[in-house]
């Protein structure tokens, strides 16, 4: 995979930019809380390697939330930036029940007509299903 566009955040969350596979790989490790997502989603928004057709896989293990509902919808607001880059496509990989249950209903709360979210418990599902979206396009 060829990277380009690494972004160094902060840990709890941070991303690199695969331009070879058209996709966003985002991790999440350790507490993620409300602060960390508008600096997250700002860093997304700007990154002009982020092109048409880019497909985001968001893998969150290991994470301790400290989310509210509030924090999930202003981040599902935030998509609606990432729509108007043609960004089409998010996966989101849990390893618990409770992280699974606040992805979706993250994925619930996004607007209609912005990024369409699918959550997974495993990551070769959400490559299989990032993949059948590309092509189907």
């Amino acid at each position: 995979m060829s990277l380009a566009g690494t972004i160094v955040q902060p840990m709890p969350l941070s991303y690199v930019v695969s331009d070879a596979e058209q996709l966003v790989r985002v991790v999440a490790s350790g507490s993620v809380t409300s602060d960390d997502l508008p600096r997250m989603t700002s860093s997304l928004i700007a990154d002009s390697n982020i092109l048409p057709g880019t497909r985001f896989l968001v893998e969150a293990a290991n994470v301790d939330p400290d989310l509210t509902f509030t924090d999930l919808r202003n981040a599902a607001v935030a998509l609606r930036s990432l729509n108007e880059k043609s960004v089409a496509d998010m996966a989101i990989v849990t390893d618990t029940t409770h992280l699974y249950a606040l992805a979706q209903v993250f994925a619930v709360l996004a607007p209609a007509s912005t990024v369409a979210i699918k959550v997974f418990r495993n990551g070769d599902e959400a490559m299989a299903w990032l993949e059948s979206q590309r092509t189907a396009s």
